[in-house]
């Protein structure tokens, strides 16, 4: 059994500690009798439940989606993570054994691993990585939606195009954009686009030229004239 408790005061030798709710206190009270209560305090910078627990989640897309077992998928993530930032050892996903900033690393690691081998996932966690800009970006130009990972998905302008404008002729690069499946990108015009950002903590992203045209949103022609015009 193991819970996360905090430390409320202390006399001495003794120490009161809160235990979240949840936890049965007979049981708890009933095994520390049978033999020694172990306390561990762990670091503040290091990894998190909710940081092991999207892990596991990144592990079992990998393995539904590749048909090997969690425990090769696992190994196979944490041996290519050792090489890319040169550890020394096997790293571990024990508390105190791995550092918050680290565990956000491996994160990024697997979620960039999924959207470059079009592994679908069943949650957001790309919200965890260091550089969420990053993995959203990578997301659009796959055009999975940013909050359920559909693909398909469709560019959504954050700032209002306008009716009756000509979108072949808006310079799109002004513009910041998020991607939204069908039924995401509904959502987003039911509640209005700040609700929905702030709803999924969305920060949204900015692409160039090459991008837009990649998806497109802009044609080469336009994107010519547009260059020729901040050259003059």
């Amino acid at each position: 059994m193991e819970f996360v408790g905090k430390l409320e005061s202390y006399s001495g030798n003794k120490m009161i500690i809160d235990i979240p709710n949840g936890f049965d206190m007979d049981e708890i009270v009933r095994k520390s009798k049978q033999g020694e209560l172990v306390v561990d305090f762990y670091e503040k910078d290091t990894i998190t439940d909710l940081q092991r627990k999207h892990y596991w989640a990144l592990v079992g897309d990998i393995e539904e989606y590749t048909g090997y077992t969690a425990d090769v998928v696992d190994s196979y993530l944490r041996v290519q993570f050792m090489k890319l930032i040169n550890l020394e050892e096997y790293p571990s996903l024990k508390r105190n054994q791995m550092k918050k900033t680290v565990a956000s690393e491996l994160l990024e690691h697997v979620i960039d691993l999924c959207i470059t081998n079009d592994i679908p996932f069943r949650k957001q966690q790309f919200y965890l990585t260091i550089n969420t800009s990053k993995m959203l970006y990578a997301l659009t130009l796959k055009r999975l939606c940013w909050v359920c990972g559909k693909p398909n998905s469709e560019i959504m302008h954050v700032e209002a195009v306008g009716s009756g404008r000509d979108r072949k002729q808006i310079d799109h690069s002004k513009h910041h954009f998020m991607c939204g499946c069908r039924e995401h990108h509904s959502e987003q015009h039911n509640i209005g686009i700040d609700s929905y950002m702030i709803k999924y903590h969305f920060k949204p992203i900015k692409l160039n030229y090459e991008d837009l045209i990649k998806l497109g949103l802009m044609n080469k022609k336009r994107v010519e004239e547009l260059e020729a015009i901040e050259i003059g």
